[in-house]
């Protein structure tokens, strides 16, 4: 079984391949730290997806591509956790995202709560051309986002959508499925 560590302040935290997501879920509970704390958070449950998403064969390059709208440190840390490694044998390239990027070559986009209320507008190109749109914003899995961040008092997780992974042509592993709330 592979083993990963992380850092996280004064948490260690041993990952395993096969459990990372509900690990990461029920161990990082302090949501009350730096933005550059939390956007540590946000990069490892984003790292922990593309592990555990398979894309169609149409997405099937050398390369995730990642964009982001709305937070710096979420970029800043993604770059970080992902610097000169492969994941599923593939290189990582994250960026801000803006219009100059096509989204339809993207494998995710996070959109940052701040700026959630242009999400309508994303998920219309995002489910015909298989990009995973992630969000963080209360009642945004309902409306479609393939994953949305949710927090309960201080306990960060995730709920996902089936319909739109399944629109999307996106599957997702049991680890996905068995540590994340499905959207009802």
């Amino acid at each position: 079984m592979s083993e990963s560590r992380y850092r996280y302040g004064l948490l260690s935290i041993s990952i395993f391949s096969t459990s990372m997501i509900k690990i990461i879920a029920l161990s990082l509970l302090a949501l009350t730290g730096t933005p550059r704390e939390e956007a540590r958070i946000k990069a490892l449950f984003i790292q922990t997806i593309m592990r555990n998403m398979e894309w169609p064969a149409s997405k099937d390059e050398g390369t995730y591509k990642i964009g982001v709208i709305g937070d710096v440190y979420v970029v800043e840390q993604i770059k970080s956790l992902t610097n000169n490694k492969l994941i599923n044998n593939k290189s990582v390239q994250v960026f801000n995202y803006t219009s100059d990027v096509k989204m339809e070559d993207l494998n995710i986009l996070f959109i940052s709560k701040t700026l959630s209320d242009m999400y309508p507008d994303f998920h219309k190109v995002a489910v015909p051309n298989s990009v995973l749109v992630v969000t963080e914003d209360k009642g945004l899995g309902e409306k479609g986002a393939a994953i949305n961040f949710t927090t309960k008092g201080t306990k960060f997780n995730f709920e996902y959508n089936l319909e739109t992974l399944n629109a999307s042509a996106i599957k997702a592993s049991h680890v996905i499925t068995k540590s994340g709330k499905p959207v009802e």
